[in-house]
């Protein structure tokens, strides 16, 4: 759910999956016209917030989704991108398959767009 404001009821979201870069390394800072933007449904909407769900058909991983409205495009907002301060894997900077691992960190200010 996003909370939003000042934008009119033909709003629509646009979303794109980041390229995944090597371990400890996520690309957030790619520029908006190399993204593959895919129109995604809004479930629900008022005066000042949107709800939309990442299609089933996308693979997991870190997103961007940017507002449409009147031909004018927001920023875009990562999703799923914490911001890490220490990782620990059962092979310390790495981890293997179906073992564990933890992250300390938040998740990232969201920007109104």
């Amino acid at each position: 759910m996003l909370r939003v404001g000042n934008i009119s009821k033909d709003a629509k979201v646009r979303l794109a999956l980041l390229k995944d870069g090597s371990a400890g390394n996520a690309k957030l800072f790619t520029k908006p016209v190399e993204l593959k933007w895919t129109a995604v449904g809004i479930m629900q909407r008022s005066e000042s917030t949107l709800k939309f769900i990442i299609p089933s058909t996308m693979e997991m991983g870190i997103y961007a989704f940017r507002i449409v409205d009147r031909q004018i495009f927001s920023d875009p907002v990562h999703l799923n991108a914490p911001v890490c301060w220490w990782f620990q894997g059962d092979q310390g900077k790495t981890v293997s398959p179906g073992l564990w691992f933890a992250i300390v960190g938040k998740l990232p200010k969201i920007r109104k767009p």
